[in-house]
């Protein structure tokens, strides 16, 4: 205990005397998590949007009443047998009418808008896709020009445009996530293991002397270990303060950005706040610990 006690001064103390460096390092870890973090945060929100969209009506296809049966059927089952289609769902006339006034059923006036005997909504498929992002194959099988004379309107020319800025904006900051990531984390470990490094180096007479008096290795490099997890534990913390403004900022744009669909990022982060702060606090250590094993095996034989 006592030993550990004086590990942890000593850590400490490194870490005070290399001044800028720490800084530099704490700084560049932070800056490491925060990406990380978002990378995950905001890629599962964006997923989570293109899954809203993908369990709603994907496609509505409105017929025009001189459609036959026959007709209708050849393109369901057409649409059916598309790889990219989940389900295409069949509503009558009197199906989309029955919605409608049950819909707005304490609306005496929309309801007055029918004669009884007039029925002017059209019949429709419903179609639910696999990926939103094949939605344009589909749609082109619609205009062929076998299939005009019972087509009045796709509806993809509504909800298409929110469906292609999801995917597209999902694409980027994976992307973008996993290159930035990738150099951060390298930088991360690169300016940790110079610092562990000089921190060794000025140390050297007193390391040696440690050595002659017969202590142990794991106590000469158990400080320069714990140095390492402190950058970890810090940058977390400084992380938690900068990052949680900036996620609920984020959040009322993204929810702007696609409307009803998907998750609240600060929602998901409020609620999983449990399980990502560990995670990130054990990828700082790792990170801080794996720098210093790295500057501890080259420069503290």
């Amino acid at each position: 205990m006592t030993s550990l006690k004086r590990m942890i001064k000593m850590a400490l103390l490194s870490f005070q005397r290399n001044g800028w460096l720490s800084l530099a390092a704490t700084l560049v870890m932070v800056l490491t998590l925060f990406i990380i973090s978002s990378f995950f945060i905001f890629s599962f929100t964006l997923n989570s949007a293109i899954q809203a969209v993908n369990e709603k009506m994907d496609l509505s296809v409105y017929l025009k009443d001189e459609a036959s049966p026959a007709e209708v059927e050849s393109l369901k089952i057409r649409l059916s047998n598309m790889t990219d289609v989940k389900e295409v769902r069949y509503t009558s006339k009197q199906e989309a009418l029955d919605a409608y006034k049950a819909e707005h059923k304490s609306n005496q006036d929309l309801l007055n808008a029918f004669s009884e005997n007039e029925n002017p909504l059209p019949a429709s498929l419903e179609i639910k896709m696999i990926d939103p992002s094949k939605i344009e194959n589909t749609v082109s099988v619609m205009e062929e020009d076998q299939y005009k004379p019972i087509i009045s309107k796709i509806s993809y020319h509504d909800n298409g445009p929110t469906i292609k800025k999801i995917t597209l904006w999902t694409s980027y900051i994976k992307k973008a996530g996993i290159v930035f990531s990738i150099i951060f984390i390298i930088i991360s470990i690169l300016i940790i293991f110079n610092t562990i490094r000089i921190a060794i180096y000025a140390r050297r007479d007193e390391i040696e002397i440690m050595k002659l008096v017969g202590a142990t290795s794991w106590f000469i490099r158990g400080p320069f270990i714990l140095e390492g997890m402190f950058y970890g534990i810090i940058a977390t913390v400084v992380n938690f303060f900068i990052f949680y403004p900036v996620v609920y900022g984020f959040s009322q744009s993204f929810m702007k950005f696609v409307g009803d669909y998907g998750i609240n990022p600060i929602a998901f982060y409020n609620h999983n706040l449990i399980l990502i702060i560990p995670a990130q606090l054990l990828i700082g250590i790792f990170l801080g610990v794996f720098s210093s094993f790295i500057a501890l095996r080259k420069y503290l034989a």
